[in-house]
Parts: structure tokens; C-alpha cells; sequence
């Protein structure tokens, strides 16, 4: 028997698994490319990441995620240090009472919200610009994890006609948003 399907008023906006996984997303990567506050770009990356790793998991949805996987499976005070930042972002219980502040890793940020832009690709087989916009300049910021894969054919297009050197993000934004816009518009595709 399924459950009835609960009443909706006229102020209600009913939001999908894919809605709700892109607006995070997208909020995230707009707040680093603003270079905007770490605590909503670190919960916003972190809850995408883990709604996409659930989805996996449970709807057999596109992929885990590797990230996700290695911390639940480290030992338990380990994960907790790990999780501290997301979870003091997102809770006020009696586990947070004695915690005043907590040290943010903006690198480990990055990895989790690129993380989640492959597996939100492998989910739902689209990416918004704003996800390729973010994914170029992550693969551009670190071309050593890329090695044996060779570098994506945007981020060599970018690297052959464009100087990206010294460019902050929301340079790196500006400039080459509306390059990939066109080239996608050009290709039939237009993005959402």
C-alpha cells in the first residue's frame, strides 16, 4: 500500500531529488566562484555529495562516492574529526554544545563539490554551466590528478586559446562562462 500523497497549498513548490541536488550544487560552486563564505559553500557541497552517494546506494542510481565511502568506513572518533565541520554547520545538539569553532578545509571542499559534479553527470547525464564552468577550473588547478587521463577537451581548449594564468574565480567565471555557453548553444545543446 502506498502512502497518499500529502495535500499541497498554493505556496508550496514541489522540488525533485535532481531540483534539489542541482540548487545545492549550483549554490555551492556560485558561492566559491564569489569566493563567498566557507560555511554554506562546505554543508551545500557536503549534502549534495551525500544525497548523491544515498541515491546510489539505495535507488542504484549512478555511482557511491568514493569520498563518502572512505570516511564512513574510517574508524569512529577519525569520522568524527572528519565530519565536525559539516556537522557544526548543521546542528545545534548537545554533541556541538562545548564546540566553539572548527577548522575548515577549503582544499577538501573543492575535492568534494568536483566529486559531486562527476557523479551528479553519472546520476542524471547532464551538467549545469555553472558544474563544467567549475569542473574546467578544478581540472585546471589540479592538473596532476588528471595525469593519466589526459586533460578534458574544454579545459584544452581554454588552455590553447585563452590565458587563464592569475585569473581569480570570479574572473575565471566571467571569462569563460559565456565561452562554454556558446560552444554548447553552437552544438544544439542550451543549457538549463
Amino acid at each position: 500500500m502506498s502512502t497518499p500523497e500529502p495535500k499541497r497549498d498554493s505556496l508550496s513548490k514541489r522540488t525533485s531529488i535532481e531540483d534539489a541536488i542541482r540548487e545545492q550544487l549550483d549554490t555551492a560552486i556560485k558561492l566559491w566562484f564569489d569566493e563567498g563564505p566557507i560555511t554554506p559553500i562546505e554543508a551545500l557541497a557536503y549534502n549534495a555529495l551525500r544525497r548523491l552517494h544515498d541515491l546510489a546506494n539505495v535507488a542504484k542510481r549512478g555511482r557511491p562516492s568514493l569520498m563518502i565511502s572512505h570516511i564512513l568506513k574510517l574508524p569512529k572518533r577519525d569520522r568524527e574529526r572528519v565530519m565536525l565541520p559539516f556537522d557544526f554547520a548543521k546542528h545545534g545538539d548537545r554533541r556541538m554544545k562545548d564546540i566553539e569553532a572548527v577548522d575548515s578545509r577549503p582544499d577538501l571542499i573543492e575535492h568534494f563539490t568536483y566529486e559531486a559534479v562527476t557523479l551528479y553527470a553519472g546520476a542524471f547525464h547532464d551538467l549545469t554551466v555553472l558544474m563544467r564552468v567549475f569542473a574546467a577550473r578544478y581540472t585546471l588547478d589540479h592538473p596532476e590528478l588528471f595525469g593519466e587521463l589526459g586533460m578534458p577537451q574544454f579545459e584544452k581548449l581554454i588552455m590553447r586559446e585563452h590565458d587563464f594564468a592569475g585569473l581569480t574565480r570570479g574572473e575565471f567565471l566571467k571569462k569563460f562562462q559565456p565561452i562554454l555557453t556558446e560552444l554548447w548553444i553552437k552544438d544544439g545543446w542550451s543549457p538549463p
